[in-house]
C-alpha cells in the first residue's frame, strides 16, 4: 500500500504552533533560517510531531528554495533583512520570530499604499484573513480554505493580555493595601465607626481580598493563553504576555503569603501589648 505524503504541514517552534504551509513553504523557512532541522513540523495540528531532520522530504534539505507563487507580501522592517516578497504564512512566522512589529509597514502586491501590520487581521492575533498554504483569502470562520482545501485553526481570543494586567494590578495592590492598613492601624485610624487597629484581621482581609482574586486570574488565564498558543488557536506573538502574566500571577500569590505571615505576626505583637 502506497503511502500519502502529506500536502499542508504545521510548525511547532519555542512553545507555539503555525500553519498549514505547503511543502515549498517550509523549504523557503529552512532555507531563510525561520525554521531548523531541530524544530518540529506535522500534517496536523494534533501532531504526531517529528523533527524537520528526520522527515523523508525535507531530510537533506540544502541551499534557498525559491518564493511560493503565493509571495506577495512586502516588508518594510530595520529587523527583517531576508529575501522579499514573502507569503501570508511566511509574514505570520516572522512576525512570531519577532522580525515585525505591529508598526512596521507592510503591503501586498499591487498595493501603492504601505500600512502598519497590526492592522491585517491575522497577522499578529485574532482569526486569519488569508490561507497560510495558498494566499487565498479565507473569512474569519471559515474552517476550510475554499481554495486549496487546507484546513484552517480555529482561533480564539488571547487572555495573554488580560493575564498580564491582572499580576501587576495583584501585586500593586497587594503592596499598597497593606501598607495602607499597616498605617492605618498603627494611627489607630476609625474608618465608619470601624477602629482598624481593633479590627486589623477584618479590614487586612477585605483590602487583600481583590488581590488574591486577580493574582489567581492572572495564573488562570495565563495557562489557558499558553495552552491555546501552543495548540495553534491563538497567535504566538501573545506568548510573552502569557508567560509574564502567569508569573506575576504566581509572584502575587508568593508576596500575599509573605504579607498574610507578617501580619499575622505584626497582630499577635499587637494585640499582647495591647491587653
Amino acid at each position: 500500500m502506497a503511502l500519502v505524503t502529506p500536502t499542508h504541514w504545521y510548525v511547532r517552534k519555542q512553545g507555539w504552533t503555525q500553519g498549514p504551509f505547503t511543502s515549498a513553504q517550509i523549504r523557503q523557512m529552512y532555507a531563510t533560517s525561520l525554521i531548523s532541522k531541530v524544530d518540529r513540523i506535522a500534517p496536523s495540528n494534533a501532531g504526531p510531531w517529528l523533527t524537520l531532520q528526520t522527515v523523508p522530504d525535507f531530510a537533506d534539505e540544502q541551499g534557498a528554495s525559491p518564493a511560493s507563487n503565493d509571495a506577495v507580501w512586502e516588508i518594510a522592517s530595520p529587523r527583517f533583512h531576508g529575501a522579499q516578497p514573502v507569503s501570508y504564512g511566511m509574514l505570520q512566522m516572522i512576525a512570531a520570530a519577532g522580525k515585525l512589529d505591529r508598526g512596521d509597514l507592510i503591503r501586498r502586491a499591487g498595493d501603492t499604499r504601505w500600512r502598519p501590520a497590526g492592522e491585517f487581521a491575522g497577522v499578529f492575533g485574532g482569526p486569519r484573513g488569508w490561507c497560510t498554504a495558498c494566499g487565498f483569502e479565507v473569512q474569519p470562520d471559515q474552517g476550510v480554505c475554499g481554495h486549496c482545501r487546507a484546513r484552517q485553526p480555529a482561533y480564539e481570543p488571547s487572555m495573554a493580555m488580560f493575564a498580564f494586567s491582572s499580576g501587576m494590578i495583584a501585586c500593586v495592590w497587594s503592596i499598597v493595601a497593606t501598607s495602607t492598613v499597616v498605617a492605618l492601624a498603627l494611627r489607630r485610624t476609625v474608618i465608619l465607626e470601624v477602629p482598624v487597629d481593633e479590627k486589623f484581621p477584618e479590614v487586612f482581609a477585605i483590602l487583600l481580598a481583590p488581590a488574591v482574586m486577580l493574582a489567581v486570574l492572572a495564573v488562570m488565564f495565563g495557562s489557558m493563553a499558553r495552552a491555546a498558543i501552543v495548540a495553534g488557536r491563538s497567535a504566538p506573538a501573545n506568548l510573552p504576555h502569557a508567560i509574564y502574566g502567569e508569573r506575576l500571577g504566581w509572584a502575587a500569590c508568593l508576596v500575599l503569603l509573605a504579607i498574610v505571615i507578617a501580619a499575622t505576626a505584626f497582630s499577635v505583637g499587637h494585640f499582647r501589648a495591647r491587653f
